[in-house]
């Protein structure tokens, strides 16, 4: 059994295998350890699967995943001047990048360190360039080409398979207009199918980027990763919220001198020995509207400040 511990993020979903949970647990610790004060926020929410939530707001789930042995695999891709040319398949990651090590040396190069915790490397002569890279890749269930050849299930009959292979032959047999080459390949499959000798492939369900993950948050850094964009997207908030905090000020003090004027006007009113309804209406009104002004600019200034101090301990 393979425990993999998976990493997804904007722009990046990485995996990395273990053979024991405790070794998933102990690898996940590590990244843990290895971001720090870089996380503002860490929770499990559900069975083997968390969120870490940095402090420039990049937000991480994590998973540990069971796969079968045979179900996970590395695959080392050589690639020049952006085609394939060479993929190899290993147990692990540390035999990928040996032999990526291997590749290297071959064209007289010797590999980074930045290049084995990222899992790619390229390099450049003359005429090419030369990209290598490890990926983990899950593996689906077995398929059988031969019986997809025949356009049949891998569970068939032997009526089934004759019957198939039958009209096959007649829709691309050659002397009908058939293409030989496809003709060739079904009377293969079926010979094979027969035979009992017909091949099982293994198809990639998933590929999952390589890299150190435990090296990926050493080297993260919130404050250098903040671009020109994000520094403004800041200035812009602090200004906001010290003009929201002068707002509710004005608002508190708007409230005062509703409610001073509301009263001095009562006092006008009940000294002149007479009072009009609509007089004492317009009084009670401005009272009111003044209190209500001096809660909201209370209660609102009080949250704006608690926002503040929260902002400057970021």
């Amino acid at each position: 059994m393979k425990y993999l511990v998976t990493f997804a993020t904007k722009g990046l979903e990485a995996a990395t295998s273990f053979s024991t949970y405790n070794g998933a647990i102990y690898h996940l610790n590590d990244c843990i350890d290895a971001a720090n004060i870089k996380i503002a926020d860490f929770e499990k929410y559900a069975p083997d699967c968390f969120r870490m939530l940095l402090t420039d707001g990049r937000d991480i789930n994590i998973r540990i995943e069971r796969q079968l042995d045979p179900d996970v695999r590395y695959d080392l891709k050589t690639a020049r001047n952006g085609r394939i040319i060479e993929t190899r398949r290993f147990a692990n990651r540390e035999y990928a990048v040996a032999y990526a090590h291997k590749i290297l040396r071959g064209k007289g190069y010797t590999a980074s360190a930045l290049g084995d915790k990222e899992g790619f490397w390229q390099i450049k002569d003359e005429q090419n360039v030369y990209e290598i890279g490890v990926a983990l890749a899950v593996l689906n269930e077995s398929k059988n080409n031969d019986f997809v050849t025949l356009g049949i299930k891998a569970n068939a009959t032997e009526d089934e398979i004759k019957k198939a292979y039958r009209q096959k032959v007649k829709e691309n047999h050659p002397d009908r207009g058939g293409d030989a080459a496809k003709f060739e390949k079904i009377q293969k499959a079926y010979e094979r199918i027969t035979k009992g000798q017909s091949p099982k492939t293994r198809i990639v369900k998933k590929y999952y980027d390589s890299r150190d993950m435990v090296a990926f948050f050493e080297s993260y850094d919130a404050i250098k990763s903040l671009d020109k964009t994000q520094n403004k997207f800041h200035l812009d908030l602090q200004v906001e919220l010290e003009n929201a905090r002068r707002q509710a000020c004005n608002t508190t003090g708007s409230g005062a001198l509703l409610l001073a004027l509301g009263g001095a006007i009562f006092l006008a009113v009940k000294s002149s020995g007479s009072s009009p309804p609509l007089v004492l209406l317009a009084v009670a009104g401005l009272v009111v509207w003044g209190f209500f002004r001096i809660i909201c600019g209370l209660y609102y200034q009080d949250k704006i400040e608690k926002l503040i101090e929260k902002y400057k301990r970021r």
